[in-house]
């Protein structure tokens, strides 16, 4: 099958974390034997903040022609900030639609495979000339009000859920989002993400919990609300989990939190037991995964959670939030533990529990790690987005 992929999201090298997601989605696809073309969406940027945030695929298009598929990109001007957001949709179209045009007249497409919303607007306007049938996925819930609620931002929302012959979330958390701008939910699926097995695979065997008097917790996540950093700070500063000697925490990633978050740190005077890491790259993270024995993260909201599946695959027990994404995988008590949402008194009991009789939790640990290689890799991913491909190619 010919897909089109509209994306705002792709790495400009293969270092490069943002949108790697998307990369291992369309890797899966190909090794299925589908034939790709990629068109990455991205609003304009002024010359003095192209290296910080990513002008273009130029340095990765030649290795991605290597793998069998090709990446080009388009730019289009847009508003920041989601203010006056109608302008930019409109802005959006009138700048991607030729692009989209272009390599559908050079190519025989069968399906238009668009990531979030406006590209599958997009989508939709171009499918709407060509009867060419239209997915789009819904990776998360943009909280912005001025996004959600801006002019013309309601009717445009419901146009771009209701409009494609399939709707795909990553994970059931989205749906009460979806529900409320769409009549039907009968062309919604649900297909998951999956983690990088070959990343993975050197720390798939190794066995956590099993180094006397430590245990090393980590978090993975950009560093903004919801995240639940904070959380996790304020239960392993309450003083029945701070007496325990034998703890470290590893936070992993940037963002605008991280100045607070090292205030609370301070505040709660466990500076010496917590490390500050920063962003790193993929590498990076399973190498500090691979030193660690618990992950928590008490995001929410939270639509899936690739960052739990990889340190999940890496043998780590994993905390996440009841009702949020890693619900789907983590079922409390055998693959993992669930807390309710900003539940710092449960959370710490958990870490008391954890930190007194460790290895109690190693086959938790096992079980959860069997349970995402056998049902959340790449291959599954692909093999069910393939499903909603034939539903409606015909």
């Amino acid at each position: 099958m010919n897909i089109l992929v509209l994306t705002p999201w792709f790495p400009d090298h293969l270092h490069d974390q943002r949108g790697n997601f998307i990369l291992d989605s369309i890797d899966s696809l190909c090794a299925l034997g589908h034939t790709v073309d990629v068109l990455v969406t991205r609003p304009f940027v002024p010359q003095f903040r192209r290296r910080a945030e990513g002008s273009g695929c130029s340095a990765i298009q030649a290795e991605m022609y290597k793998r069998g598929f090709s990446v080009s990109c388009v730019h289009y001007l847009s508003i920041p900030r989601y203010y006056l957001r109608f302008i930019s949709n409109h802005l959006y179209l009138r700048g991607c639609i030729g692009a989209v045009r272009r390599v559908i007249a050079a190519k025989k497409i069968d399906v238009i495979l668009a990531h979030t919303e406006t590209p599958g607007y997009l989508g939709c306007a171009v499918a709407d000339e060509l009867s060419i049938p239209v997915v789009t996925v819904v990776h998360g819930i943009e909280t912005s009000r001025r996004y959600q609620h801006g002019p013309g931002q309601p009717a445009f929302l419901r146009r771009a859920f209701s409009r494609p012959d399939r709707l795909v979330l990553v994970g059931e958390p989205l749906f009460d989002f979806v529900r409320s701008y769409t009549e039907s939910l009968d062309h919604v699926r649900v297909v998951y993400n999956g983690f990088r097995e070959k990343d993975a695979l050197p720390f798939r065997n190794r066995r956590v919990f099993d180094r006397p008097g430590s245990v090393q917790i980590v978090s993975v996540s950009n560093l903004v609300d919801g995240k639940g950093i904070d959380v996790n700070l304020a239960a392993l500063g309450r003083p029945e989990v701070k007496a325990l000697p034998q703890w470290h925490y590893h936070i992993i990633g940037g963002g605008p939190l991280r100045a607070s978050l090292e205030a609370q740190v301070h505040e709660l005077h466990i500076a010496e037991r917590v490390t500050f890491h920063g962003q790193c790259d993929h590498d990076k993270v399973f190498q500090l995964l691979s030193k660690c024995d618990l992950f928590c993260l008490p995001s929410s909201p939270e639509a899936f959670g690739v960052a739990y599946l990889e340190a999940m695959a890496c043998g780590l027990l994993s905390i996440g939030v009841e009702g949020q994404g890693p619900s789907c995988f983590i079922n409390n008590g055998s693959t993992g533990i669930l807390i309710r949402e900003r539940d710092i008194e449960g959370l710490a009991s958990q870490f008391v529990a954890i930190l007194t009789n460790p290895e109690r939790y190693q086959h938790m640990a096992e079980a959860g790690r069997d349970y995402v290689w056998n049902n959340f890799t790449w291959q599954n991913h692909a093999e069910s987005l393939s499903d909603v491909f034939y539903e409606i190619v015909k």
